[in-house]
């Protein structure tokens, strides 16, 4: 049996070895329920989203073929990590592979670590268009994860320069994808 205490503000802290357990991470939704003997039950919340490259349908119109990206469950995980996303996708069961780039070289052939991985997608099978939503999906998420955050207020970003964020919408593919990441430095 694990013990909390109740803050002024009545939060409690959920210990250690439960959010292990329960593989909670920041962010993620905890739902309680009680049974008519008085007991509690806590137990983590999987928020899902519609498939942002069926939208929500479970096959992909342009290419009448089924969705790689939710496997034609028509929904995703709404809080997964771009990591984590990545390695649950199917990718070959759909024939599709990916790049993940975290190195490059420069002009003088030394190697740097890019401050956001650079995700792609290519397939024989699916058309530029369906593969562009899946790319600028995932590549979206690796922005959240890995942009420049303010030191003194860390969950909001830093504001780059105009160069710097042309750098970071030129990794995505579709004008609607650079416009919402544009909006997240620029609010």
């Amino acid at each position: 049996m694990f013990k909390s205490t109740i803050s002024s503000k009545g939060q409690v802290t959920i210990p250690k070895e439960i959010r292990d357990h329960l593989n909670l991470i920041e962010g993620d939704t905890v739902g309680f329920q009680y049974d008519p003997e008085g007991k509690v039950y806590l137990d983590k919340q999987i928020i899902f989203r519609d498939c942002p490259v069926c939208f929500g349908s479970g096959k992909i119109d342009t290419d009448n073929k089924a969705c790689y990206m939710c496997d034609e469950k028509k929904v995703i995980p709404n809080n997964i990590f771009a990591f984590k996303l990545i390695h649950e996708v199917q990718w070959r069961k759909y024939r599709i592979s990916y790049t993940l780039i975290h190195h490059a070289t420069d002009s003088n052939k030394e190697v740097y670590q890019l401050s956001i991985p650079v995700f792609s997608l290519r397939s024989d099978l699916y058309g530029s268009d369906s593969l562009a939503a899946g790319n600028d999906y995932i590549q979206m998420k690796l922005i959240q994860e890995y942009a420049p955050r303010r030191v003194q207020d860390p969950e909001q970003y830093a504001i780059p320069s105009d160069i710097v964020l042309a750098e970071i919408t030129s990794l995505l593919t579709e004008s609607s994808s650079k416009r919402e990441v544009t909006s997240w430095f620029r609010a």
